[in-house]
């Protein structure tokens, strides 16, 4: 029997305690607990109000010398779904800091951003969904100091919303999962459907008050996107009673049929007798679950953790115009680019990546002169209308590649050569079966309503032994005023 590496690495450092360290609005929760599955022994838990720092926590429990974890709540972070044109992980690590910065409601100069892929059922597998989590590298510094002597332990900041759906996901049900999670401290709601659709909403409790009609709210906002399954509800420990009957009443006259977690639920050995302190666990258990699989499952945002700076005799904010007018002067052709970068939301996107790769090897030759520099501050202020219209933040690139995705039919089989998106205008090229088929994808696009006119401009086909494909090229007018 082979096994491979990554096996290998999970299986030689799975065995011992690791320490989890929960952060909530009031304080943090702490397990000590064996990191294989399925439980045989009852971990050590702890409530220790925020005033406690990490370093004093791990120095109380003895727990010096495990490897720790730190699982983030979410006012921490920023979480976003998006949706690329390609899956390979290594493509999606090169763009996916870029792409978040649009839809993040502060300018972020320095952050890390972790990621899980979602399932691709809405989107015909020509889209890629992520949950994208994002936070300032201020927030982590702020973390890791925290833990002192013992930062060098640390293993991971995970975000408390990818372990919940981590462990939902292990959860052996039929249809979606709505899911509540009540503590002391919030409610946590969660959807998961079949089609691939994941939501989540954090509602903090401020005291005795209950804030009953936005909970009303968003369990109506979820249920719009939930069409069967099961609804599930776990009460920790110490969650006031007046809590759990407002929001069993409001479930009740909402008409909402739902079950409350049992322990079978849970990855526990049968003969373990203490079971009391299981819901309480729901995120230990979500990261044990990723830490099973691999260390590279678990959804860390330490694993960018603050890069060393380059030196040299000019600075990044010169080598970052350098390399503009690298891309700008020396590719004029920038419009048409490939599939991988036409999903931009605007062209300033593409243009980041680029600057990032050619200010590396800016940086390789440190001999360039003040001179030079001067000189291509000049051509770049030629180039101002150019870039303007590059750079353009209402370009709307990305609406535009997620409303062909959609509109494509499932069942026709499409290769893709190239996609150019403008700002009133697509233009794509490919080959499939039959002229059939390229009517069948015109008729299909034709349907959205921002699309003005779509049409063939040119079609032509290839015979072999195999049979046939047909070539074709589809421009497609926008209309302007939905994406500008």
């Amino acid at each position: 029997m082979f096994i491979s590496l990554d096996q290998l690495s999970s299986k030689l450092f799975s065995t011992g305690k690791i320490c989890i360290i929960e952060e909530t609005s009031r304080g943090r929760t702490v397990y000590e607990i064996d990191q294989r599955l399925p439980l045989k022994s009852s971990p050590f838990i702890k409530y220790f109000p925020s005033e406690v720092s990490p370093a004093n926590i791990v120095r109380e429990i003895g727990a010096e010398k495990d490897k720790l974890y730190y699982i983030i709540p979410p006012k921490r972070y920023y979480r976003i779904t998006l949706k690329l044109p390609f899956k390979e992980k290594e493509r999606i690590e090169k763009v996916v800091k870029y792409e978040v910065l649009g839809n993040i409601p502060e300018e972020l100069s320095d952050y890390v951003v972790a990621f899980f892929q979602l399932e691709n059922g809405r989107y015909n597998g020509r889209l890629t969904p992520l949950q994208t989590y994002t936070v300032s590298k201020d927030e982590i510094k702020g973390v890791i100091a925290g833990f002192g002597e013992y930062s060098k332990n640390l293993r991971g900041l995970i975000p408390a919303e990818s372990l919940y759906y981590a462990f939902l996901k292990r959860l052996e049900l039929a249809g979606d999962r709505l899911f509540l999670d009540l503590s002391q401290d919030t409610i946590a709601i969660l959807l998961i459907s079949e089609s691939g659709i994941f939501k989540s909403s954090t509602l903090e409790l401020e005291g005795d008050l209950f804030p009953g009609q936005e909970f009303i709210f968003l369990i109506q906002a979820f249920l719009r996107d939930f069409t069967s399954g099961t609804v599930l509800v776990n009460m920790r420990s110490g969650v006031d009673d007046r809590i759990i009957n407002q929001v069993i009443g409001i479930l009740n006259k909402l008409e909402i049929k739902y079950r409350r977690l049992n322990t079978g639920d849970f990855p526990v050995d049968r003969t373990l007798k203490d079971k009391g302190y299981l819901s309480d666990m729901i995120s230990a258990f979500g990261l044990l679950y990723q830490l099973q699989k691999s260390s590279q499952a678990v959804v860390n945002l330490l694993k960018e953790e603050f890069k060393p700076r380059f030196s040299g005799r000019i600075r990044l904010k010169e080598a970052i115009i350098i390399a503009v007018l690298l891309l700008v002067i020396g590719a004029m052709g920038i419009t048409k680019v490939g599939l991988e970068a036409s999903y931009y939301r605007n062209r300033s996107i593409e243009l980041e990546d680029a600057i990032r790769k050619i200010s590396l090897s800016v940086f390789k030759k440190p001999d360039i002169d003040a001179g030079e520099i001067r000189k291509s501050i000049r051509e770049l202020e030629k180039n101002r209308k150019l870039m303007s219209y590059l750079l353009n933040p209402q370009y709307g690139a990305s609406g535009l590649l997620e409303e062909v995705a959609f509109l494509i039919p499932g069942d026709i089989k499409l290769e893709f050569n190239e996609l150019v998106i403008k700002r009133d205008s697509i233009r794509f090229s490919g080959k499939t079966t039959s002229f059939a088929e390229v009517d069948k994808l015109k008729e299909a696009l034709k349907t959205s309503d921002i699309f003005k006119d779509v049409k063939v401009v040119s079609s032509s086909t290839t015979g072999s032994r195999e049979g046939y494909t047909v070539s074709f090229v589809i421009e497609i007018d926008v209309k302007t005023g939905l994406v500008e």
